[in-house]
């Protein structure tokens, strides 16, 4: 269902992923190449793959989004890895929010993470404040 959501989705894609790394990135690269989004941000802390690592990673996305496109229905995909686990301990888990509703990981955001894990959702964004959340996030971490 997420892998739906992602390739039918016409205004924007928050990823909040403390981990979000190739496993994410595989996971919704191809459907990304179905999608209308214009506001694709990942935000996410460290990763073992190193800053260079980091840009590979949102090219794949970035020419996945923009694979069946041209003009203005290109979109560039924006990742921060500025994510601060000691301004937001209390984030766990892993979250998507896909044109207003609100999908939860137990592991990597998208469901890529070969261990048993689960996901739920959609739920309604506005009755979550996610994406309120989420923009307070991307702008507490100067992303």
């Amino acid at each position: 269902m997420f892998q739906a959501a992602i390739s039918q989705s016409l205004d924007h894609i928050l990823i909040l992923d403390p981990h979000f790394d190739e496993l994410g990135v595989n996971a919704v690269a191809f459907p990304l190449a179905s999608s209308q989004a214009g506001d694709i941000r990942v935000l996410t802390g460290g990763s073992a793959t190193g800053e260079q690592g980091i840009v590979e990673l949102k090219d794949t996305l970035t020419e996945f989004r923009n694979m069946n496109q041209s003009g203005s229905r290109l979109a560039e995909v924006r990742w921060s890895s500025t994510l601060d686990r000691h301004r937001f301990p209390f984030l766990h888990d892993r979250f998507a929010i896909v044109d207003g509703a609100l999908w939860h990981f137990g592991a990597t955001a998208g469901g890529g993470h070969p261990g048993v894990t689960a996901a739920s959702g959609p739920w309604p964004e506005a009755e979550t404040r996610a994406r309120l959340f989420f923009e307070e996030c991307w702008s507490a971490c100067n992303a």
